[in-house]
């Protein structure tokens, strides 16, 4: 297996598919130590580098950056939870070289955050918050995260029947 900084294979629409499983690994995960969170999944999300590669076809690809979003009214939702390493395993990605031996592909780094409470919402209940509208007011948001993720896209994984969709060009 080739180890690169960088890849520079194209996502495509299978890939993205694949990437798109590690959605439901990383909610599994949360819901297995969180179960108040079963069923609140708003959207799972490609962004930052990987995201930019996927639209320019020109970034590269270090890792993968999955991004979860919860609709947590109610409920605490604990940050600490926030990041899991998964690996991608074998692929024409290859493997990063500073990525640990037990690593055969590219590292998925899977992210959570809370919707915010004043997302627009379509009824009062849970599940009622648009995937990209509940980004978007994600994003909106001054904390550095948001912030961060701002310069890149932000690309949907999750609802499957929005697979692709750009909730975010970036900027810069």
């Amino acid at each position: 297996m080739d180890a690169s900084p960088r890849s520079f294979e194209p996502i495509g629409p299978e890939e993205l598919g694949r990437i798109a499983t590690f959605v439901g690994h990383g909610d599994a995960r949360r819901t297995a130590s969180r179960p108040e969170l079963a069923g609140r999944l708003v959207a799972g999300c490609l962004a930052q580098g990987a995201a930019a590669h996927l639209l320019d076809g020109v970034t590269g690809v270090k890792d993968l950056d999955v991004w979860l979003f919860y609709d947590t009214r109610g409920i605490r939702f604990v940050h600490g939870l926030a990041r899991n390493r998964l690996d991608y395993g074998p692929s024409r990605f290859g493997r990063h070289p500073d990525d640990p031996p037990r690593f055969t592909g590219r590292r998925v780094d899977v992210m959570a955050r809370s919707v915010p409470d004043d997302a627009p919402r379509r009824t009062g209940t849970i599940g009622d918050i648009d995937p990209a509208d509940g980004v978007r007011a994600w994003l909106a948001g001054p904390q550095d995260s948001p912030r961060h993720l701002r310069r890149r896209p932000v690309v949907l994984l999750w609802p499957t029947g929005r697979l692709g969709e750009v909730v975010w060009r970036g900027r810069g």
